[in-house]
């Protein structure tokens, strides 16, 4: 990240605000859902099928998130000067299945050498500040960033 004038400066807090709306707005919808299924079972000294649980927690984003993806992308879009004069249907296509690409895979995101501190800036700080809020609105959601995700059996010899 260069900041070398005012007008960087000035980029870099209205990026900031943009972005921290952003991810605010995004964690407006977002719904947690925890399930328990029954997989496997072993039986007990008794002869009977006891079922072992499995609990999943499922999370939606919901419309806000999508509506936030697509600012972001329209922001990132407006900052890479990528709206000229000469930009069109295509172009836009272009440039959107080129940032869905490159959301689902990392290596195409960090191979990019177009983007710049700028769109790193909005991408990180929308999605910290929306973890922030998904995890402050489900306890759930919070479990799951703390739990220990190392498993211990205990053997008994």
């Amino acid at each position: 990240m260069n900041i070398n004038s005012v007008h960087d400066i000035v980029m870099l807090i209205v990026i900031l605000i943009f972005s921290i709306s952003v991810g605010f707005y995004q964690s407006v919808n977002f719904k947690t859902k925890e399930l328990s299924t029954s997989k496997y079972f072993f039986v007990d000294d008794n002869g009977k099928e006891v079922n072992i649980y499995q609990k999943a927690l499922y999370s939606r984003g919901g419309k806000s998130y999508l509506v936030g993806w697509l600012l972001v992308f329209l922001f990132t879009l407006l900052l890479n000067s990528k709206f000229n004069s000469d930009l069109n249907f295509f172009k836009f296509i272009q440039e959107l299945v080129d940032e869905m690409m490159k959301d689902l895979a990392i290596f195409m995101r960090v191979s990019d050498t177009n983007g710049g501190w700028k769109s790193w800036g909005i991408l990180g700080i929308t999605n910290i500040v929306y973890l922030f809020f998904i995890r402050h609105k489900s306890t759930k959601m919070n479990q799951f960033f703390k739990s220990n995700t190392v498993e211990t059996i205990d053997s008994q010899e």
